[in-house]
This record gives C-alpha cells, sequence and structure tokens, in this order.
C-alpha cells in the first residue's frame, strides 16, 4: 500500500479520469472531491457499481445508482459537507480514506470516519 498525504490528497483535490485501469485511489479522490465537496451527486454513476454493497455494522445492504445518488443529494443539499483526507491509503483493489467532514451551511458540525472501499473494473463494488 501506498500512503498519499501530500497537500492535494488532504483537499480532496487532484482527482483523476475513472477508466478500467483507474486505480481505487482516484476513485476515492473523485468520490470525496467532486461527488461530495462539488455536489456533483451524478458523478456516482461513473464511480460505483450498480449496485454497491455497503457493509454497515447492522446490516449489509446493496444501494442502486439510483439511490446512492438521492442519499448523496439529500446529506448534501442539508449540510453542503466538506470532506478533506487525513490518511489515504490505497492498493489495485482497496483504498482506506480518514477522512475529516466540515459542514458549510447551518449549524456547524464536524466529523471523522474511516472507510474502506474495494474497487473492480474501474468502480467502486464494495463500502466498509
Amino acid at each position: 500500500m501506498t500512503a498519499l498525504c501530500d497537500a492535494s490528497a488532504r483537499d480532496g483535490e487532484g482527482a483523476e479520469p475513472t477508466g478500467t485501469d483507474v486505480t481505487p485511489t482516484a476513485l476515492i479522490r473523485s468520490y470525496w472531491g467532486e461527488v461530495w465537496n462539488e455536489r456533483r451527486a451524478e458523478l456516482i454513476a461513473e464511480l460505483c457499481r450498480d449496485p454497491i454493497v455497503r457493509h454497515d455494522p447492522s446490516c449489509v445492504s446493496a444501494l442502486s445508482v439510483e439511490e446512492q445518488i438521492a442519499r448523496v443529494r439529500q446529506q448534501s443539499h442539508a449540510l453542503h459537507p466538506h470532506f478533506t483526507h487525513e490518511v489515504l491509503l490505497g492498493d489495485d483493489r482497496f483504498v482506506c480514506s480518514v477522512w475529516n467532514m466540515t459542514t458549510r451551511v447551518g449549524e456547524r458540525v464536524d466529523l471523522s470516519g474511516i472507510e474502506v472501499f474495494e474497487a473492480a473494473g474501474g468502480r467502486f463494488s464494495d463500502c466498509w
């Protein structure tokens, strides 16, 4: 695995184009930087499989592209979140993002989290 802790990774910038040979690290930069920070939820159709499988503590669920887009739009509209990477580690199959999020509207909310994504064929297939 390679650690990417430079300023562009930390700010969610430096997004790379998608395709079948795109790395999970490039996908996560687009996901946080464009889908969330720039509020371009429609890009989920290019970044994620249909469906993507979310592995949560109490359940495993498959979300269609339409459900993913609706989920991101709802949260983006309410909070206008801005994500930064604190640690970004990836190889040719997985990427782990340790992130901080701050809201840009309303009462300030600060969150942090760790998510692991699995990619195949240039798209995310699973998320933990």
